[in-house]
């Protein structure tokens, strides 16, 4: 999803024609989510942590706005 959107900013949402869905859903989470969802608490319960990177961000953002001392 996240390439997907890039792209679409990328080429300007303007550009894209709005369709209406042709099929409506009844707003639950699909089976492959449920999957996932519990392979993330799983590896969460074993003390795996999980990773968010911010890619959009810059050094500056991330890193010189903590003001860390150096070797911390």
């Amino acid at each position: 999803m996240d390439v997907a959107e890039e792209v679409v900013i990328a080429r300007g949402l303007s550009s894209f024609e709005p369709i209406m869905p042709e099929d409506y859903t009844i707003g639950r989470l699909s089976d492959v989510e449920l999957f996932v969802r519990k392979g993330r608490d799983i590896m969460i319960g074993l003390g795996f942590q999980e990773m968010i990177y911010n890619y959009l961000g810059s050094w500056k953002d991330f890193v010189e706005k903590m003001r860390l001392r150096a070797g911390a």
